[in-house]
């Protein structure tokens, strides 16, 4: 969900680029350093794609090279596909029901995006395709992009962007991002890490609710809620703009992963059930 950063650009690339610096993050066929900052680089990551919608904004013309993509076409068949694994051990595949099959090989846990959704991983075959479509003329999709392809796909797993006809604004993009961390096995503590990098970048940010619960797989998960405010300084900063956002939080064999989404308050009880839906999708294989 993004909105104008227009004074924190320049500090939200350095914190971004500051954060890529780790020990650890150069082979993506191994797990990062755990560090203690590993919170804090997820929200700088998030907030330097504000900033960068902020950019495309002002630029609406500019692009980014991309790589020249040869796909083979599949031979026909009734069979359900196999996967296919990145270097970083994710594999993608889309279902007859318009959703998308999304599996984590090296953290252990597999989801599935709602038909509706567009997901994607960062610098995968189907990042590239996003910039073919018309919905990427929108300079909150434009700016988002961008700024995706400077993350760490080690922490960063899956993106997902709600690109339907009337949920795209000028200024705002819902979307889904699953991150993994690090950082803890507690959930209050991760919530507490989650409050404190917030209040570096918004003006204000609140716990709504928070509640353990159970799938009916029997995973246990932590559903946050989250309102956040910030100044909309392309109109002066005397407006206040209102974020509404949900995660699901839950723990994997090397740490924890939050499934995020960023929408507004206008679409946040269309958005529910199909969260829900990810929500009761999510397996993880424990030792």
């Amino acid at each position: 969900m993004n909105k104008q950063h227009r004074e924190w650009i320049i500090l939200m690339i350095g914190l971004f680029a500051w954060a890529c610096a780790l020990p650890g993050l150069s082979t993506p066929s191994e797990f990062p350093t755990p560090d203690a900052n590993s919170i804090s680089t997820i929200i700088a990551g998030t907030a330097n794609a504000s900033a960068a919608t902020q950019t495309a904004q002002a630029n609406p013309s500019t692009s980014i090279p991309l790589p020249t993509l040869t796909e083979t076409t599949a031979p026909t068949s009734t069979t359900t596909p196999q996967l296919i694994f990145s270097s970083y051990n994710t594999a993608l595949r889309q279902q007859a029901d318009g959703s998308t099959f999304f599996v984590d090989q090296k953290l252990g846990y597999e989801l599935v995006t709602p038909s509706g959704w567009t997901a994607f991983r960062i610098n995968e075959p189907e990042f590239y395709k996003m910039w073919e479509l018309p919905e990427s003329a929108n300079s909150s999709v434009l700016g988002n992009l961008t700024s995706i392809q400077a993350m760490d796909p080690n922490i960063f797993r899956l993106f997902a962007y709600d690109l339907r006809n009337g949920h795209v604004q000028i200024d705002a993009l819902t979307t889904i991002d699953v991150s993994w961390t690090q950082d803890s096995n507690n959930y209050s503590k991760f919530i507490s890490g989650l409050q404190r990098s917030y209040s570096r970048f918004y003006l204000s940010n609140k716990v709504l609710s928070s509640q353990i619960e159970t799938t009916s797989s029997g995973l246990e998960v932590n559903i946050v809620e989250f309102e956040i405010k910030m100044k909309d300084l392309m109109k002066g900063g005397t407006n206040i703009e209102v974020i509404y956002e949900k995660q699901i939080i839950f723990k994997v064999p090397t740490g924890m992963i939050a499934v995020r989404l960023d929408t507004t308050y206008d679409l946040k009880d269309t958005l529910m059930p199909e969260f829900d839906q990810i929500k009761e999708s999510i397996k993880v294989n424990m030792p």
